[in-house]
């Protein structure tokens, strides 16, 4: 046997052995560690403490060509803006906006803390599942030596871990959606400021991200605990046929008296 022969049957037997104690051990303690982060203050529904402010200030004065589309002539001088002001803004600059000079608008740190503690949580579970499926393929009996007990719950793991990878890549990319439609937003405040609609839709799309980033965490949970039900059944099943291997080799007239619910259930 040659040495690439050899190293391959070693990642085998390590991917064995690792997919085992997930299922046994780091399952488990996942699920446990999601409870933790949905009863954490970041993640509870309490949406007051995800407001913030569109750091986008309001416009002081309006500019004189803005309220000539308006059509209103009767306006005080007051309000209208001077020609020093008009100079200031009708200037293409790309650097101001009718509210004033432009100055950075950070994130909702809130929702950003939120997303830093879910991805790596999310990298984790695509990289979990994909050895899953690893270990349930090199524990899949070959079909041709009629030995397919079993194969239909693992099957099923196989259809889970790739559910699982599949929900994680969406989940991401929704996070990704999620900043680039809050950026748009934002450029809509930035230019026109006085309209508080654009702020209270940003508010809005914040309390539902966060909504979003809680349910999420919710579905990682599920997802651990789904994989280690199914993974368990495996184990339950490569520990049957085991046992049901040895009677057989050390002792057939036994196994011939014996009922085949004994060894099915």
């Amino acid at each position: 046997m040659s040495s690439v022969e050899n190293r391959l049957n070693d990642y085998k037997e390590k991917t064995k052995l690792d997919g085992e104690e997930l299922v046994r051990n780091v399952f488990p303690k996942r699920v446990f560690e999601m409870e933790e982060l949905l009863a954490s203050e970041l993640f509870g529904l309490d949406t007051e403490k995800v407001y913030s402010e569109v750091s986008i200030p309001y416009p002081q004065s309006w500019p004189r060509k803005m309220l000539n589309s308006l059509g209103d002539s009767n306006c005080s001088a007051t309000m209208r803006a001077t020609d020093a002001e008009l100079m200031l803004i009708d200037k293409p600059s790309g650097l101001s906006t009718s509210a004033g000079p432009l100055s950075r608008v950070p994130p909702n740190h809130h929702i950003k803390t939120m997303i830093e503690k879910t991805k790596p949580r999310l990298t984790q579970l695509m990289m979990e599942a994909q050895l899953v499926r690893l270990w349930v393929q090199y524990n899949i009996p070959r079909i041709e030596d009629g030995n397919n007990f079993g194969v239909g719950i693992q099957e099923e793991v196989l259809s889970e871990a790739s559910s699982i990878e599949r929900d994680a890549c969406t989940f991401l990319d929704q996070i990704t959606r999620y900043y680039a439609s809050r950026g748009k937003l934002i450029g809509k405040v930035a230019k026109f400021p006085h309209i508080d609609d654009y702020r209270e839709c940003i508010r809005d799309m914040d309390e539902k991200q966060a909504i979003t980033m809680r349910y999420i965490i919710m579905e990682i949970r599920n997802h651990y605990v789904s994989q280690h039900r199914c993974s368990w059944d495996i184990l339950r099943l490569m520990f049957l046929v085991c046992s049901f291997n040895w009677i057989v080799e050390n002792n057939q007239e036994w196994v011939n008296r014996m009922p085949i619910h004994t060894f099915v259930h």
